[in-house]
């Protein structure tokens, strides 16, 4: 074979691969030159329409809905003259799929105002012209990586679950947990230390269940169970400054419901605080309170005070054969308060309680804490009841000002379907979460923008390289948490880690004192 023939099919690949992009490439489509108004609202799916995107993100593709025979569509700056030509994206077909380049050029220059979008559709030989929709372009940059859970939406099937990391400048992921390289095991509970993978941590469970430790970038196994508690450490958050991860430890049950709108209420039998020192291997317990369930710790971005969640059972029936709450019968009225302990960095000493919102006193149950970076605003799921609240359809976001106490559900950013999960980026601009509002059935990946006010914008749906990929793909997105740099450590390292049979066995030691 020859040096011209093997060439060939690559020059062939290539030319099939440039992009219909800029006004001025021999291969765009024609924009119409004249097109009646579309006599009807255009609908697209994902509805990107008024929803304001980091500078940095990627493209996102998205289908128009309107039926016709032939589509354009053409993304450009907005409010822009057209003489002389203006830079621009044009598009052919149903489905619209911008270039990572024509895109990011049409962003920086944009950034802080907006992009428009116009749609022409042919139908016999008239064209349309669509009413333009914006697309805003804020100059408040996300931080470039997202790491994330990819599992069925079922309770009891996780042989094909992943953890991911996704590079949010483009499309690229790569897994960095994968169950079918460890038969019987799943992972869960992934945090780093201030959005920085270098220092992180996630759990695994099952065949090779252990605490998966990052430091410094080198990953070791950590075995997290004692005699004193035959309990997992869960629920992460790593100090901020100091090499100390605060915990709870829980154990855990489901409840299936015959009928009604949830099908599967998870529950907490116990649960308690725990801080883990990194340098000396060594768990604290915190809280040691057989009648209330603690939970869900979060530090505040100065490491001097941590945010948890705490349910009162001392009311509740009694089972007398097992001498514990008739969960059956009760799990209704398991609700949970916020609360937050003052924390001294140096003594690693904690305050007494303090309660930040007394919930289960409104019918409500809050969980998962999460302060903003600049220490304002405080985030939380709120449900009817219980903890988990992923199976909650009413469980919505709500955000507390931690200087005036104020609080309220962000409607602005909340559906009709389950919010949860959600996560701060490292400039405090933007909140991800997920949520079931697309089908009911899948927690995806959403994305807002939150003002110095507090004040959320439209969430938008994170940016897939094709508008397909999501459905396709049949998975669940949980525990969304930005990270400001790649991972530093393979699959394969992390898989060999996992596989250890001997790992490191951390110190435990009990309080001095019950913290009741």
């Amino acid at each position: 074979m020859t040096s011209k023939t093997r060439t060939f099919p690559i020059a062939l690949l290539l030319a099939a691969l440039l992009p219909w992009a800029l006004t001025g490439c021999s291969r765009a489509p024609a924009v119409p030159e004249t097109a009646e108004p579309l006599n009807e609202p255009l609908s697209i799916t994902p509805d990107y329409a008024g929803c304001l995107f980091p500078v940095n993100i990627a493209p996102p593709s998205f289908r128009i809905n309107n039926a016709a025979e032939q589509y354009i569509t053409v993304i450009a700056a907005a409010n822009q003259p057209t003489d002389p030509p203006q830079e621009r994206i044009v598009l052919a077909g149903q489905d619209a799929a911008p270039p990572i380049g024509p895109w990011k050029r049409l962003c920086e220059k944009c950034a802080g105002g907006a992009l428009s979008v116009t749609v022409y559709l042919r139908a016999g030989e008239t064209w349309r012209r669509a009413e333009e929709i914006p697309l805003y372009i804020s100059a408040d940059k996300i931080d470039p990586y997202l790491t994330y859970r990819l599992i069925e939406p079922g309770y009891d099937h996780f042989g094909t679950m992943r953890l991911a990391q996704r590079h949010l400048e483009t499309y690229d992921e790569k897994p960095f947990f994968d169950a079918n390289a460890a038969e019987g095991t799943c992972a869960n509970c992934h945090a780093a230390q201030n959005r920085d993978p270098r220092n992180m941590i996630f759990h695994t469970r099952g065949n090779h269940g252990g605490t998966i430790l990052v430091r410094n970038g080198r990953p070791e196994k950590i075995g997290t169970k004692s005699p004193d508690t035959a309990l997992q450490a869960v629920y992460p958050s790593w100090h901020p400054t100091c090499d100390l991860i605060a915990f709870s430890t829980n154990k855990t049950f489901q409840i299936f419901h015959a009928s009604g709108r949830d099908k599967i209420e998870v529950m907490d039998a116990v649960s308690d605080l725990l801080l883990y020192d990194v340098k000396e291997n060594r768990f604290t317990q915190v809280t040691d309170t057989p009648k209330l369930l603690e939970t869900f710790p979060s530090w505040s971005p100065d490491g001097k005070t941590l945010y948890y969640c705490a349910a009162d059972i001392s009311a509740l029936p009694l089972d007398k054969e097992k001498s514990e709450p008739l969960w059956s019968n009760c799990y209704g009225s398991v609700r949970y308060a916020l609360y937050r302990r003052g924390f001294s960095p140096e003594t690693r000493a904690f305050t007494e309680p303090e309660p930040v919102w007394d919930a289960p006193a409104e019918g409500k149950s809050v969980v998962h804490p999460r302060v903003s970076p600049d220490g304002r605003f405080l985030v939380a799921a709120v449900s009817d009841d219980g903890t988990f609240p992923i199976w909650h359809p009413e469980s919505d976001l709500y955000l507390i000002d931690l200087a005036t106490g104020d609080r309220r559900a962000m409607t602005e950013i909340n559906s009709d379907q389950s919010e949860s999960y959600h996560s701060w980026d490292s400039s405090g601009r933007w909140l991800i979460f997920v949520s079931r509002r697309d089908d009911t059935l899948y927690t995806r990946v959403y994305i807002a923008h939150i003002d110095q006010n507090g004040n959320g914008s439209k969430p938008f749906l994170l940016p897939q390289r094709r508008t397909t990929d999501d459905t396709r793909r049949m998975k669940s997105y949980n525990l969304p948490e930005p990270m400001v740099e790649p991972i530093p450590v393979s699959l394969g390292t992390f898989m060999r880690v996992i596989t250890l049979k001997s790992p490191r066995r951390a110190a435990y030691q009990k309080p001095s004192g019950s913290n009741q």
